[in-house]
């Protein structure tokens, strides 16, 4: 029900580095939906004015006379209504988030794609996206095809051609994931080549209305995500399981391209206009592109090399907090203790930083840095550093704790997190850098005080009590104790696990064997349980009380 928010409109998080101009589009719609919806009932109140002592049904018929009074109160009415039903920011997926029916579509038989191509020519005024995606198809049935594709629910495709010649195309009301399907019939001849051309502003997910603003394409900034790009093709498989794909990106001259794969975009055309063509070559069906204002910092590690992308606008914040130094320091010794980023593409790592989106990922060659994680007010958290060049050390040490290694999401009161861990390891890393001293005072000494101070909370020994508070305050109680419970209690656990387990070096091994252990990716969280069984200890052991 985001366009109900009247007082408190879902504007969850602003950007400071990027623009904020897709979020503040939404909120300026739903204002505008509602101030159409208030102007038509004022304007159906002013109907019912009282006319020389006639009651209000009178007063009506009498106001009525005059035929631009109910017609503009109507007409403001509907303008409200299909405002609401036709919004273009979020789209209508089925609410259910276990759906695949696109992605479980079976594979044609008897034919395959040898390649594709996308030509992307991003709005940045309009926020909107066109496009010219290509196809190549082999056809041995002797028979005609249909493929499908799920692309934006905001995009329509508007025209279709095999060989140069148009052929017949459907878009179904269903939408799935962020998806809508459209379906293209291909002739009954050997070689293929189809040419879709798209356009249109592309729409987020329902299940994210209250966080929009992720598919942000501005001057600053843009994100396009798989079908966001280009049509994703569901039901034709790779000839030779490999996909070949070429993109060509437009964009003004102070923005980069970067692909968030191992591929790396070069500019291949400089227009008058002052755009430049990035093109990239890639492979798979799918791919995410990001693009904005950065500068590129390379840095040398022992064991990589790593391409820091960060947004113009926060160059002096990361300078301030030792950014380059923080990077070398915590890869060094991430890598030497507990192994190299399963997702490092070779010798080489792209680091992006990200406009505010809720959280980071990797893949292969790539890792996303969230712009949040690096705001002033988190560097200056002391929970995760004693300044901010220690936080820093916290941030990126979730590279291997919570993007390498995952942790079950599902029990938000769970205090085995990534926060644990990452915690535990930034001590270790300062403790090697300053000492034991340094270490113990600014670490070890605030979570012991904050651990007693939890246990003697009168809400942790009463819990019966909490639930009889006003539901904000409870919340509040229970953002405060999660938070000890994640950045204290779990790290003090696990300095107690050392000592019981025989020291730093045991722990180290332990440690490295988790973050390299075979994972299961039906169920792929680290979970405490295997934490205490690489350890032989149980849950009693790590009391703390």
């Amino acid at each position: 029900h985001w366009q109900l928010c009247w007082l408190n409109p879902c504007v969850w998080a602003l950007s400071d580095d990027f623009s904020n101009f897709r979020i503040f589009r939404s909120a300026a719609y739903m204002r505008l939906t509602w101030l159409a919806a208030l102007a038509g009932v004022w304007t159906i109140s002013c109907l019912c004015i009282r006319q020389y002592g006639k009651g209000i049904l009178d007063s009506i018929v009498y106001n009525i006379r005059q035929p631009y009074r109910p017609v503009l109160a109507l007409l403001l009415l509907f303008c409200s209504g299909a405002a609401y039903v036709l919004q273009p920011f979020v789209d209508h997926s089925n609410p259910d988030l276990s759906a695949m029916s696109f992605f479980e579509m079976e594979s044609l038989e008897d034919i395959t794609c040898s390649r594709r191509t996308a030509e992307v020519y991003p709005n940045l005024s309009t926020g909107s996206v066109s496009g010219v995606a290509t196809y190549r198809f082999v056809n041995t049935s002797g028979q005609p095809q249909t493929a499908a594709f799920g692309l934006n629910p905001g995009y329509t495709v508007t025209s279709a051609q095999v060989n140069e010649q148009d052929v017949f195309y459907t878009t179904a009301d269903y939408q799935e994931n962020n998806m809508a399907l459209t379906e293209v019939v291909l002739p009954a001849v050997e070689n293929i080549e189809l040419t879709l051309t798209y356009q249109g502003f592309p729409q987020e997910s329902s299940a994210l209305s209250t966080m929009q603003g992720r598919t942000e394409i501005s001057r600053d900034y843009l994100c396009l995500e798989n079908q966001d790009l280009a049509p994703y093709l569901l039901n034709i498989d790779a000839s030779d399981g490999v996909l070949p794909v070429t993109v060509d990106v437009t964009l003004p001259t102070h923005m980069i391209a970067l692909p968030f794969s191992t591929a790396e975009a070069k500019i291949v055309a400089k227009h008058d206009d002052g755009a430049v063509t990035w093109r990239y070559e890639n492979s798979g069906f799918g791919g995410i592109l990001y693009a904005g204002d950065y500068i590129r910092e390379d840095i040398q590690t022992d064991s990589i090399t790593l391409q820091f992308y960060f947004g113009r606008k926060h160059q002096s914040i990361l300078d301030a907090a030792g950014a380059t130094e923080a990077i070398k320091t915590v890869v060094n010794y991430c890598a030497e203790h507990y192994g190299p980023l399963s997702f490092s593409a070779g010798d080489t790592l792209k680091l992006i930083q990200s406009r505010v989106s809720g959280g980071g990922y990797a893949t292969e060659g790539a890792s996303l840095l969230d712009e949040e994680d690096f705001t002033t007010i988190n560097l200056e958290d002391k929970n995760k550093g004693a300044v901010p060049g220690e936080v820093m050390i916290h941030e990126l040490v979730h590279q291997w704790w919570g993007l390498s290694n995952m942790f079950d999401p599902s029990n938000e009161k769970d205090p085995w997190t990534a926060e644990g861990l990452t915690v535990y390891t930034t001590y270790r890393i300062v403790k090697e850098l300053y000492g034991m001293d340094y270490a113990w005072e600014n670490y070890v000494k605030p979570w012991r005080q904050a651990t007693d101070d939890y246990y003697l909370n009168f809400y942790v020994r009463h819990p019966e009590y909490q639930s009889t508070l006003p539901e904000d305050k409870q919340l509040e109680i229970s953002n405060h104790l999660s938070y000890v419970q994640q950045y204290c209690e779990m790290p003090l656990k696990i300095l107690k696990a050392e000592e019981l387990i025989g020291g730093e070096v045991v722990m180290d091994a332990v440690l490295k064997n988790l973050f390299n252990r075979e994972i299961d990716w039906s169920h792929p969280y680290l979970t405490y349980q295997e934490f205490l069984d690489a350890c032989g200890l149980t849950e009693e052991d790590l009391n703390l009380a």
